[in-house]
């Protein structure tokens, strides 16, 4: 897997103790000039973070995002695995995302392990297929 490039102004935001209210612009998306897959990147990051604030809206933020946009992202085999772990247990009903997520390469183990534990075999063929 490939590292993510962000720049540094993005970086210095990222770090403990940073400015709480950039943080929370990041987490919800509304930084300028941040592409889609380092978005999905930055909230991945401040799913960890120290403030519930900025967790909670991270993880508001990965929720709501447009299906297409993320449908997108989650075919990138360069995508974080813990990402696709993220996304097949909160959007588990959405067949289209763990179609996405089934067919990723970069998918582990253990997000195929969940799949299985929570979709039927109909629903895997089909992902299959």
């Amino acid at each position: 897997m490939e590292k993510i490039k962000l720049p540094q102004n993005i970086l210095d935001i990222l770090k403990p103790g940073a400015d709480l209210k950039k943080k929370l612009i990041l987490a919800k998306g509304l930084y300028p000039g941040v592409d889609g897959f380092s978005l999905l990147h930055i909230l991945l990051f401040l799913l960890v973070d120290s403030s519930t604030e900025v967790k909670s809206a991270a993880e508001n933020t990965l929720l709501e995002m447009p299906e297409n946009m993320l449908l997108e992202q989650l075919k990138k085999d360069q995508i974080n695995p813990h990402l696709l772990h993220f996304f097949s247990d909160k959007k588990r009903e959405n067949e289209r995302v763990i179609e996405a997520i089934v067919l990723n390469r970069s998918t582990s183990n253990k997000t195929f392990s969940q799949i299985i534990s929570f979709c039927n075999e109909k629903k895997i063929l089909k992902c299959k297929n």
